[in-house]
């Protein structure tokens, strides 16, 4: 256990041992994934609201799924493009050691974790409001704001 907490709060310059700093192994596989993270809010907030017909008039897909899953990971692809430029850029500073990563597993875990309970317990109630307030909207009059008065126009 010494060795594994010793391993997570070494920075990669003293755990190669000299000048040179230690591989970072996966390095391929972490960009990919950051790329993806970074990519799809990008087209998202870009092309997907205009492209995706549907969503344009439908509150509970657009802004509480849709927009806020792709904040949540954007934010997340991020800060991880941020500590992997981190373990390249400064390998002797705090900022490269690999507890890092673990703080990034745990958190896109949270994030899953956190999507999987709004889709099992909240998204249905939030549908099915949705869908009475539009059956409630077309029997209410449309409010005409131009010829309304206020009441200091009066």
């Amino acid at each position: 256990m010494g060795n594994f907490l010793q391993w997570l709060f070494s920075d990669p310059l003293t755990s190669g041992g000299g000048t040179d700093p230690q591989p970072f192994p996966y390095y391929a596989l972490w960009l990919v994934l950051i790329g993806i993270t970074l990519l799809v809010p990008a087209y998202y907030v870009a092309e997907g609201r205009r492209r995706i017909p549907w969503i344009k008039d439908h509150m509970v897909w657009k802004q509480l799924v849709l927009d806020r899953m792709v904040q949540h990971v954007a934010w997340w692809g991020g800060i991880a493009g941020i500590v992997v430029l981190f373990r390249f850029i400064s390998p002797s500073t705090p900022f490269a050691w690999p507890i890092w990563f673990g703080v990034l597993f745990i958190w896109a875990a949270v994030i899953v974790g956190y999507w999987l309970y709004y889709f099992i317990r909240r998204h249905n109630g939030l549908l099915v409001a949705f869908e009475r307030q539009r059956e409630r909207q077309k029997f209410l009059k449309p409010i005409n704001r131009t010829k309304r008065r206020t009441a200091s126009a009066r």
